[in-house]
């Protein structure tokens, strides 16, 4: 049921076409998991390419090495290649003034950026959750 809606939307909005290279930015969050999924069962139907991003800006060290596990293993199970980035986004000169979070965004886009570069891919797909708007907004 939920994957008809999705693939609903994303005929309506024209989102992916056949034979499309994504880079999926994946979190480790429940947002960002089910993207992947969603995207996983999609493969076959649009002839996707998935690559999985996921970025740790350095912010719990613990925590985020944990989540690399978590997002690579799940990319390994579903034999989809993943590309790791670690950043120490306070200590960046990228920066510039801007709020951790803002730093983070850049640096992270920066990221997937390169990543359609190298895999040729043409799409960027993230996942967020209602809150995600109102957290860039604060």
């Amino acid at each position: 049921m939920l994957f008809d809606r999705v693939k609903r939307t994303i005929d309506r909005y024209c989102l992916l076409e056949k034979g499309d290279r994504l880079i999926v930015g994946v979190s480790g969050g429940v947002d960002s998991m089910v993207l992947l999924h969603l995207l996983n069962a999609c493969r076959e139907t649009f002839d996707l390419s998935l690559i999985v991003a996921h970025v740790n800006h350095g912010f719990r060290p613990a925590e985020s090495e944990k989540e690399a596990e978590l997002v690579q293993e799940e990319s390994a199970r579903l034999r989809v290649p993943f590309e790791y980035g670690k950043f120490n986004v306070r200590s960046s000169k990228k920066t510039g003034g801007l709020s951790p979070q803002d730093a983070a965004r850049r640096i992270r886009f920066h990221f997937f950026d390169d990543l359609l570069r190298k895999h040729r891919a043409q799409k960027v797909a993230l996942g967020h959750h209602a809150d995600d708007q109102v957290e860039t907004i604060l």
